[in-house]
């Protein structure tokens, strides 16, 4: 079964689904950092609230996901000699 990831209504789906529409994210993100905004405070708040959300439901707030089997090593120093 083939299906067209071009097809709006599949792509509203995915979203849907995934909890992540990339176009808003990104427009919303880009109004929370931008300091000259002229969206209200509220507003502003309220997406940050929804990236946060995205984020967090994609356990993205640190970029990865360490998971129950990870394991932190002492740092190795290279000298030169």
């Amino acid at each position: 079964m083939n299906i067209n990831l071009q097809n709006p209504f599949v792509n509203k789906i995915l979203c849907i689904i995934q909890h992540y529409n990339h176009d808003k994210y990104w427009k919303m993100r880009a109004e929370v950092v931008n300091p000259n905004s002229k969206k209200s405070k509220i507003k502003r708040l309220y997406y940050l609230l929804r990236i946060k959300k995205m984020d967090a439901y994609h356990n993205s707030s640190m970029g990865t996901d360490f998971g129950n089997g990870a394991v932190f090593v002492p740092h190795r120093f290279l000298f030169m000699v």
